[in-house]
């Protein structure tokens, strides 16, 4: 049976064959560390974090979460007594019933809807913080409704779109990066910051 040939026998030191494993394995190590430092760098700055909210943002959030029930509730006390006149007054025609029941389920939608909007203002308020995370602003847009104040949107990467204020909205440029402070449940963004002081 043949003899294996051994690096020694090739003609080969061993000592410069552990010298180029050692240059290779460093070098492996080196680079990958090089490579995975940037991105990790990147999620911890793209990494959510939160902030305490300020007094006019609290003060905002609970005017949203407890005046719209008050006011429905009024509307709903208004409506069932005009409903109960109605019933009790009016002659009872198919017209009448079917008037009050279409206005009770259209009352019903509102309810709901309003308690909605409200319940989702009043979580984020219980929270007490907002949400910092650094994105890129790929758009933002103004909708003017008819008889009513402007209202503005920016739409950032993987926070999709935003409703925000004026002062907010005007010194915003698109596809730079911001610290976006927001509001997640009822999608508001309160304010924004330069990434640029994260480093």
């Amino acid at each position: 049976m043949p003899d294996v040939a051994t690096p020694c026998a090739a003609g080969v030191p061993t000592s410069l064959l552990r010298g180029a494993l050692n240059a290779l394995c460093r070098r492996a190590i080196l680079g990958s560390k090089g490579d995975s430092s940037r991105p990790r760098h990147t999620a911890m700055r793209r990494a959510a974090s939160s902030r305490p909210l300020t007094v006019e943002q609290i003060n905002w959030l609970r005017v949203n979460a407890y005046l719209p029930p008050l006011i429905l509730f009024g509307v709903l006390v208004i409506y069932l007594a005009f409903s109960a006149c109605v019933l009790i007054f009016a002659p009872r025609t198919f017209f009448f019933i079917g008037f009050v029941a279409v206005a009770g389920l259209l009352m019903l939608v509102v309810a709901a809807l309003t308690l909605l909007y409200a319940y989702r203002h009043y979580r984020d308020l219980c929270d007490g913080v907002a949400q910092a995370r650094v994105v890129r602003l790929s758009g933002k847009r103004r909708y003017q409704p008819l008889r009513s104040a402007a209202r503005f949107y920016v739409r950032f990467d993987e926070l999709d779109e935003l409703e925000t204020s004026w002062e907010t909205y005007e010194k915003l440029t698109e596809g730079r990066e911001y610290v976006a402070i927001y509001s997640p449940r009822i999608r508001r963004c309160w304010e924004v910051e330069s990434s640029d002081a994260l480093g």
